[in-house]
């Protein structure tokens, strides 16, 4: 029946061999049998619980043909729940196809956190083989999750890699994702890691070091916080988090230290009334040399800025009462926000089985199906996302509730952007204008 679809939906390739393993084999494994028996010039990988639109190879092999020097190609993706029922049309607004010139794509993914979807890569085939063959890690690991960030930024220090803007793949999300299931913290801690090991002897790598180390320990910190189930109290006082502060003001000076990648540790400290270890002036000099109108950098720069500026997300909130939704590191720094300005934070709510059952500064995880429960008692929902998908959050949870459907939803990227006085830093003329591509992010 594989065999009959496949020859089916490739039209003319009715001699394309159809290989089904063994069973017992992981994921790696099949991989790499995979890659030896190959015999194109290009490589296309893709997941079995997406959905690829019909034109998504040829798209690409316009795009190639044109730009014959690119080593790796993506595309942006349509959002889909576990029915194939549409949740965002795109995760990315973009409206042209970006091109990474060589050495640019670390940059920009520790400043901007943009993924490039793992289920839309073509890799060309010598320039792949190269990688696999280079990193042991991935050999050894039967599934090497965040594996898709080191790729893709290995075949950047090559050469040119592409992200087409037209959304050529339905990526579906639901509970049974690997990315899910797997421990959430770790993987991107050992990118971090195994990035901060190469970049000495990678110009393409070296001159990104600082956003490189920033990254590095934030997501130190974020696996140590899953590890370890701290309240809030117990954190503020946390020998383990204080020797990596130490360890970070010997890493870089203060100018470097100022910079997107290491935010959100910045924030935890100020939170955590630890000290952060920058200062407004350099953030401020930090944001004229690099002004990204994306709305995840912004929110973090403005954060930063009001903990420097002594204030806090919540400091003049109307609500009392509200739940978060997500657990990783930005939830972390919200219950922190909230309970320091007195906030009854009531649960954290998250899809992820890895994740329900722990707790956030001793705040409970439950499942997305246990806001109905307690939508009565909440003032609001605070969305914790980093990625540009919120619409498609609130619609999921709009749908979840079955009384209190008018309860507010609203992004922390709108609180902080809120709790920031323009006034006083850089952000002065560029408020109104975050806000507004926020906004559209919502639509």
């Amino acid at each position: 029946l594989a065999r009959n679809c496949i020859s089916v939906c490739v039209a003319g390739c009715s001699d394309l061999p159809y290989v089904r393993q063994p069973p017992g084999k992981n994921p790696s494994e099949n991989e790499f049998a995979a890659l030896w028996m190959s015999r194109g010039d290009y490589i296309l990988i893709t997941h079995d619980d997406d959905i690829m639109e019909q034109n998504l190879v040829e798209r690409y092999m316009q795009f190639l043909q044109k730009n014959d020097d690119v080593l790796a190609i993506s595309s942006n993706v349509s959002l889909i729940d576990s029915n194939a029922n549409l949740l965002q049309p795109r995760l990315y607004d973009i409206n042209q196809d970006r091109l990474f010139e060589r050495g640019e794509y670390i940059q920009v993914y520790l400043e901007e956190k943009l993924w490039l979807p793992a289920p839309t890569y073509m890799h060309k085939r010598d320039s792949y083989l190269r990688i696999k063959q280079d990193r042991v890690r991935a050999k050894q690991t039967p599934y090497e999750p965040s594996g898709d960030i080191m790729i893709m930024t290995l075949h950047n220090t090559a050469g040119r890699i592409a992200l087409l803007e037209e959304p050529l793949l339905k990526y579906r999300q639901h509970a049974g994702q690997e990315s899910r299931i797997v421990d959430q913290s770790a993987p991107l801690r050992l990118v971090t890691e195994e990035l901060s090991r190469r970049h000495k002897d990678n110009p393409y790598l070296h001159r990104a070091t600082p956003l490189i180390e920033g990254a590095q320990i934030r997501y130190q910190v974020q696996d140590l916080l899953f590890k370890y189930s701290l309240d809030l109290k117990a954190a503020t006082t946390w020998p383990q988090l204080i020797n990596i502060k130490s360890q970070w003001e010997q890493c870089l000076p203060p100018s470097s230290r100022s910079n997107d990648a290491a935010l959100p540790f910045e924030i935890l400290l100020g939170e955590l009334n630890l000290g952060q270890t920058i200062n407004a002036e350099d953030l401020d000099q930090y944001c004229k040399d690099r002004p990204i109108s994306n709305p995840l950098t912004q929110a973090y720069r403005a954060w930063t800025f009001s903990l420097l500026e002594k204030r806090r997300l919540f400091s003049n909130s109307p609500y009392q009462r509200i739940a978060i939704l997500g657990s990783m590191l930005t939830a972390y720094l919200l219950v922190a926000d909230a309970l320091q300005c007195g906030i009854e934070v009531i649960c954290c709510l998250d899809i992820s089985p890895a994740r329900i059952g722990n707790n956030v500064f001793g705040i409970p995880i439950h499942p997305h199906q246990a806001l109905n429960q307690i939508a009565p008692s909440l003032d609001a929902v605070i969305l914790s996302n980093e990625r540009s998908h919120q619409a498609s959050l609130i619609d999921q949870l709009r749908h979840q509730l079955t009384t209190h459907t008018d309860i507010p939803i609203l992004s922390w990227k709108e609180l902080a952007l809120d709790a920031t006085d323009p006034s006083t830093t850089s952000l002065q003329n560029k408020q109104r204008e975050f806000k507004e591509a926020l906004a559209h992010e919502n639509r």
